[in-house]
């Protein structure tokens, strides 16, 4: 997944995961700043770039085909793979911005050290981040992300609720 996502990067057409229109991980981070008090800036930044993919596919008669879903993170080890991948959100965003920020000799691009990383972007508090992953086992159960993330997951999964949507809402409320 990380090698696809960075394949804009890689190539030299993109600097920034942001930038990378029509990839999964422009619209997990899309999708992760909509439910989070993201900082403005990036939030606008994101949404204009979605908007201007979905005219394009309006364009070119292309939005009522059906789009597939992205597979739900989940960071238990103990999910089966063909219901959620087996780590958190936040550590996929990581190890993308962290492998899309190594100079290769045999590719053209990287992501620049003058922008900021993708976590101080999207918000988190290094504080809050370190709460959220020290306490995990306990804090959450089944599935781990936002509130409609859980709630999601736990309407998929056949279950009434799953533990972690307090934690949620206490790690991240003011995160912004």
């Amino acid at each position: 997944m990380t090698y696809v996502d960075l394949n804009p990067i890689r190539a030299g057409i993109e600097n920034d995961t942001y930038d990378s229109d029509f990839t999964s991980i422009q619209q997990r981070l899309f999708d992760y700043a909509d439910t989070q008090q993201t900082p403005r800036k990036h939030t606008d930044a994101l949404t204009g770039r979605i908007e201007k993919q979905q005219a394009l596919k309006q364009e070119q008669g292309l939005e009522e085909l059906p789009e597939a879903p992205l597979m739900p993170f989940d960071g238990s080890s103990h999910t089966d793979i063909h219901i959620a991948l087996p780590f958190t959100r936040e550590d996929y965003l990581q190890l993308v911005d962290v492998t899309g920020r190594i100079i290769r000799n045999d590719k053209r691009g990287y992501i620049p050290e003058y922008i900021p990383n993708v976590v101080s972007r999207l918000g988190i508090k290094p504080d809050q981040w370190i709460e959220h992953i020290q306490h995990f086992g306990k804090s959450y159960g089944a599935c781990i992300g936002g509130v409609e993330a859980i709630a999601d997951y736990a309407g998929k999964s056949g279950r009434h609720w799953c533990k972690g949507i307090s934690h949620t809402v206490r790690c991240y409320r003011d995160a912004a």
